[in-house]
């Protein structure tokens, strides 16, 4: 296969790379987005939770029981937050090298149709050159052999 039939499916198949990885990024975004508004839900929701005055120390034990459940949750949000925005930085990482990648192709087509186009000009000119040269050529045989038979004459 010549390198221009190959080029532009090797260029198609890296944008459509570029493209995965794009979506791949916005849905960390929105995953990281969703993670944030759970965090501040949980923050919101630990905040809420005073110190109880019960007489009771079964009371008491079961507000505390509940409050630490709800730093648990409020743990497990931060942490989901911290994994979802290492994912962003991930994919926006993998998203510039598709972008590379697809960038490179393209110089490298555009390259190749510049060689393919100086080659094209190049070829037209060597012709033009070779039908001028055989014209003059052509032209003074023509003098040669009429001079030969006036001088035979």
């Amino acid at each position: 296969m010549t390198t221009r039939r190959w080029l532009p499916v090797m260029v198609r198949a890296r944008e459509a790379a570029e493209d995965a990885a794009a979506q791949r990024l916005a849905q960390a975004r929105r995953e990281a987005a969703s993670a944030i508004t759970a965090e501040r839900a949980e923050s919101s929701r630990l905040d809420g939770m005073t110190a109880l005055e019960s007489s009771s120390v079964q009371g008491f034990l079961a507000h505390e029981a509940a409050r630490t459940a709800a730093a648990a949750t409020y743990s497990a949000t931060l942490q989901r937050v911290g994994f979802a925005q290492e994912r962003v930085g991930q994919q926006v990482t993998e998203l510039s090298a598709a972008a590379r990648a697809r960038r490179t192709v393209e110089k490298l087509s555009e390259r190749v149709a510049a060689e393919a186009k100086a080659e094209g000009l190049a070829r037209a000119q060597r012709e033009a050159d070779d039908t001028g040269a055989s014209r003059f050529t052509a032209r003074n045989n023509e003098k040669l052999a009429a001079s030969t038979r006036l001088e035979a004459s």
